[in-house]
């Protein structure tokens, strides 16, 4: 069963983006981790250590914190999935590539336990997430 959001987490968000792209470009994007920096501003440093497969860790920095992310589900095309922990906190990520007549629809989805100020990150959540999202649309629409 795929990797679902933790619906007891005091933060939870998602966002759906239209992108004008196939779901193999969109896919080939935002499985390329080692390059996210170049096209996400707010990720300093990417890399996955080990194949695209579950089990394998994803190690990326962000706001200069470290975060270790093992890969859940990855399903080509269709849906990537990491849990990790930094701290106190847990994350599930789960990013779903829905099928449309010319593109996708990007399901981006996290939820987050363990926080100190649950308004704060959920705002912050909000935020980044829309971000990522429209990063992403803009690099996969433009190749």
């Amino acid at each position: 069963m795929p990797l679902q959001l933790d619906q007891t987490a005091p933060v939870q968000c998602q966002i759906r983006t239209r992108i004008y792209a196939s779901a193999a470009t969109v896919w080939s994007v935002l499985t390329d981790f080692q390059n996210w920096p170049e096209w996400m501003s707010l990720i300093e440093e990417a890399a996955l250590d080990g194949p695209l497969q579950p089990g394998s860790v994803l190690i990326w920095k962000i706001a200069e914190m470290e975060i270790r992310s093992t890969l859940v589900d990855v399903e080509p095309h269709r849906l990537l999935s990491w849990q990790g922990r930094s701290g106190a906190q847990e994350g599930r990520h789960i990013w779903t590539l829905l099928p449309e007549e010319s593109g996708i629809t990007l399901d981006n989805s996290e939820s987050i336990t363990g926080v100190e100020n649950p308004r704060l990150h959920q705002e912050r959540l909000y935020e980044a997430l829309s971000y990522w999202n429209a990063a992403l649309k803009q690099r996969a629409e433009a190749m």
